[in-house]
Order: structure tokens, then C-alpha cells, then sequence
């Protein structure tokens, strides 16, 4: 691969193939966020925020502190930065499952939490990249995921359909 592939990339990618490439070459000076983005940002961590404070009250939260958080089997980790090789994903969470994975007789599906009322296409391809890097560190790629809608709804997303997609950008 030769590139850092991130997150940022995919759903670049997903939006607009000429920007991730303008992104990954570092050819043009990136003019940063628009106006549009940063209150998408904004709202997405206003909501991340509420999310996790629903979810302290009912378990534990446990901050991302490497590898060792997801082999001990907490049920929750919040902010997990995972990488495989030249793969790099940032989780807002990760949910425990009943899967057995190299961890042990479990195994993690990312949630990710959002900004807007209604997921997109880069949304769910995000959520699927981060599911493959997350599958790259736990020897199983996780079946399905989560994504978090304003207003604290959680959406079950499939994700067999889109591994296909998500591997063909990152190669």
C-alpha cells in the first residue's frame, strides 16, 4: 500500500474519488473543513458525548488504552485507535459480541456516532472500513456494526455487501 490509509480517506473516497487522491498525494494545500462539516463535526461530538453518558449509566465505559482493554473482554471501550499494517481507524466505540475471535470467546463490533438525522453512503463505508481494520486486529471481521443517528437513535448496519467496496478503495 505504501500510504497511511485512514479513515478520512475512505469517506473522501466515498464522496469524491479525485479528493482522496488529492488527499492522500498532498499535491494542493488542503483549504480545510467546510462550514457545512465543521457543524456536522460539532453535532456528531455533542452526540457522541450524550451517548456515552447513556451508556455509563447502564455499564461501564472503559477509555481505549491499547490492545490489552479488548483482550481483557470489557463489555464497552470508547475511543479505540486500532491499526493493522497501513490501516488506521479511530472507533467511537466498541460493543462486545458473543463471537469467538482470536481474543478469546468474544469478540467487538464498532458503533460510530454521527451528526446528522440520516446515515449516507460515506457514513456506512466509514463504519465498514473501520469494521475491516477492527477485523484485522481480532481475527474476525465483525458481521455487523452500528451507527448512531442524532437524537440517540442506533441503526444496525449488515456489513458483508460492503467489505467488497471498502477493500477495493483501500487497495
Amino acid at each position: 500500500m505504501g500510504h497511511k490509509i485512514n479513515s478520512e480517506l475512505v469517506n473522501a473516497f466515498a464522496l469524491c474519488p479525485r479528493k482522496a487522491f488529492l488527499l492522500i498525494t498532498e499535491e494542493t494545500a488542503n483549504p480545510g473543513p467546510h462550514d457545512h462539516e465543521v457543524i456536522i463535526r460539532e453535532r456528531a461530538e455533542a452526540n457522541r458525548r450524550a451517548y456515552r453518558a447513556r451508556l455509563a449509566e447502564g455499564r461501564e465505559v472503559v477509555p481505549f488504552g491499547g490492545p490489552a482493554e479488548m483482550a481483557a473482554g470489557r463489555e464497552i471501550v470508547a475511543d479505540a485507535e486500532l491499526a493493522a499494517d497501513d490501516l488506521h481507524a479511530r472507533c467511537d466505540f466498541l460493543t462486545k459480541v458473543n463471537e469467538s475471535s482470536r481474543l478469546g470467546r468474544f469478540s467487538y463490533e464498532p458503533v460510530k456516532v454521527l451528526g446528522t438525522c440520516r446515515a449516507s453512503r460515506p457514513d456506512a463505508l466509514g463504519l465498514a472500513y473501520q469494521s475491516l481494520v477492527l477485523g484485522e486486529v481480532q481475527g474476525r471481521q465483525p458481521v455487523s456494526a452500528t451507527l448512531v443517528l442524532l437524537g440517540d437513535r442506533p441503526s444496525k448496519v449488515k456489513l458483508a455487501d460492503k467489505y467488497k467496496e471498502v477493500r477495493r478503495i483501500v487497495e
